[in-house]
């Protein structure tokens, strides 16, 4: 069973309000600073939030290519059980299911907002710390397309806390506390493409919302 109306917005704020009632230290606010949001890709790009034409080119690019394409309509879909959360060092976050539709969208946007990334792209420390061979994977995609997680290596999830002090196997538990285990899930249809500047842990800053995309029909507003 699934359940799709504001399921996954709610169960996100429940859990920040969890994370953040358990420790002082947890940095993400969905009250009165961050949104809950599903990443598509995230990149340092070479526009500044008052280079008004610029930006006006990235919204462009970006109506274009959901406009023309018959896959931005695409389910998300978690399962809302204890077993679907994930504790990933400092990021608290609820895994999304991998489907064809995101996929693509993700691809299609990174390959269509190529030329406003900023060269070269800065390698983040925890991408130093991988194996060899998934290190060398992430560092070629940085350089080449501006992020590690695009492609193969794109994996949908909604952070929901960020936290440097409190422990793994805490937070944890607090998720689990936080999530109904009646086991119905949420299953939603993505509404709209956000374009924003980004905060701690890769959170999307209310007062930093650029341009929202309605992916219905690529009307912005």
């Amino acid at each position: 069973n699934t359940n799709s109306t504001w399921c996954l917005y709610d169960s996100a704020l429940e859990a920040n309000l969890a994370l953040r009632e358990a420790s002082s230290s947890e940095q993400l606010n969905f009250f009165d600073k961050h949104s809950p949001h599903l990443t598509i890709f995230m990149s340092d790009f070479d526009v500044q939030a008052n280079d008004t034409d610029k930006l006006k080119h990235v919204f462009s690019t970006l109506q274009e290519v959901v406009s023309n394409s018959s896959h931005t309509l695409c389910e998300i879909e978690w399962p809302r059980d204890p077993s679907s959360v994930v504790n990933h060092g400092f990021y608290s976050m609820y895994p999304i299911k991998k489907t064809v539709c995101l996929q693509k969208l993700s691809n299609d946007i990174v390959r269509a907002l190529q030329g406003y990334l900023k060269r070269p792209q800065e390698i983040p420390e925890w991408v130093n710390k991988l194996p060899l061979l998934k290190r060398l994977r992430k560092i070629w995609l940085i350089k080449k397309y501006g992020s590690p997680n695009v492609f193969g290596e794109y994996v949908p999830h909604i952070t929901v806390g960020y936290d440097e002090s409190s422990t793994s196997d805490l937070r944890h538990k607090i998720l689990v506390s936080a999530v109904p285990g009646h086991g119905i899930g949420c299953k939603e249809t993505a509404q709209s493409l956000c374009i924003a500047m980004v905060g701690v842990g890769g959170s999307v800053l209310q007062d930093g919302v650029l341009s929202i995309i309605s992916m219905g029909n690529g009307t912005r507003s």
